[in-house]
């Protein structure tokens, strides 16, 4: 009796001990993301001459980055530039590039990370290419000048577009004689002013003779320089007031 006991208890401990692995086998966190993690449906879009938008997909939520250059590489830490990491898990990727150049062929390589039990799944696309819009300059329009008196004036000037800039510098070239075939050989130029949308723009100028004729012209400086047309006025040899028809009458 004594010794089936014995075997009953050799049996029912060796049936804990092949038991135990099991049991911790079974307690082990279940997987959550998907792995492999796959990027897809790769694209670039909203190209201008100086940005693009990368957009891609992933099969699980994962992080967001994008390295690029103006040549292809192996590795992405030879991308020249690459975005800055957006750890935010997502399945529909977008990132904005900015600062790029016009007439250029970029080659980037998007990169996603999913962290599955602690653990980081990377997934890296191939190389794939987008060309930046031609550069080209910006409209500006040389306007009336007012508040003309026989020491000085407030040159005006439009801008109608930026062309392919994000910013447009402008200013007014300004001179006692006329500079139509050569708008960059004025002898004076106003203060420089940073425009970053369009609008109208005036500048001050002082100093000036009475009684004479004065040649100006508005310049924009953005991806590429342009010149409003050359207009001219007359300082008047002493202060009085003269309607808006009367600057125009008399200087045309």
């Amino acid at each position: 009796m004594i010794r089936r006991l014995v075997t009953w208890v050799i049996l029912l401990a060796c049936v804990i001990l092949l038991a135990i692995p099991v049991m911790a086998e079974n307690t082990t966190t279940e997987v959550t993301g998907t792995v492999p993690l796959i990027i897809y449906d790769t694209q670039a879009s909203g190209i201008t001459g100086y940005m693009a938008t990368i957009s891609w997909k992933t099969n699980s939520s994962a992080s967001s980055q994008v390295f690029y250059d103006t040549v292809s590489h192996g590795n992405t830490g030879d991308y020249f530039y690459q975005s800055v990491l957006d750890n935010t898990p997502v399945v529909q990727h977008s990132v904005l590039l900015n600062g790029l150049s016009p007439s250029t062929t970029y080659h980037y390589r998007v990169k996603s990370v999913c962290m599955v039990d602690s653990v980081e799944f990377p997934a890296l696309s191939l190389d794939y290419t987008f060309n930046t819009l031609p550069a080209y300059a910006p409209w500006v329009l040389t306007s009336w000048p007012v508040g003309i008196n026989p020491q000085g004036a407030t040159l005006s000037g439009w801008l109608i577009n930026l062309g392919s800039a994000q910013s447009v510098t402008v200013y007014f070239g300004w001179d006692t004689v006329s500079h139509a075939g050569n708008p960059s050989a004025y002898s004076n130029w106003t203060v420089p002013q940073i425009k970053n949308w369009p609008g109208l723009f005036n500048a001050p100028v002082s100093g000036l003779t009475p009684g004479t004729v004065y040649y100006f012209r508005a310049r924009a400086v953005g991806d590429v320089t342009s010149y409003g047309e050359e207009l001219r006025f007359m300082t008047p040899l002493r202060n009085y007031w003269w309607p808006w028809w009367w600057y125009w009458f008399f200087n045309w």
